[in-house]
């Protein structure tokens, strides 16, 4: 499958703000979410920093947005707190 945009809500936050994000991915699985691109759709909007909590058919975890250049999303895990 694909990215939905119905999948995804917004929980916290505005402006310039950083937000916090749901995502419900239905069928797709986890390896299927973080690859490159999955979240494109959304690049007007997500920024960096926001966190979103991801349900996918096979895990749930979190990620943030690292990076968006030209349209394209990057996520990648949240650090562990040291």
């Amino acid at each position: 499958m694909a990215f939905n945009l119905q999948g995804l809500e917004n929980h916290s936050g505005s402006g310039g703000g950083v937000k916090i994000w749901s995502y419900n991915a239905g069928s797709d699985t986890k390896a299927a979410v973080k690859r490159a691109g999955y979240f494109n759709t959304a690049a007007d909007l997500l920024s960096v920093g926001d966190r979103i909590l991801i349900h996918a058919s096979n895990a749930d975890f979190d990620a943030h947005v690292s990076a968006i250049s030209g349209g394209a999303v990057t996520i990648a895990a949240i650090d562990a707190f040291i």
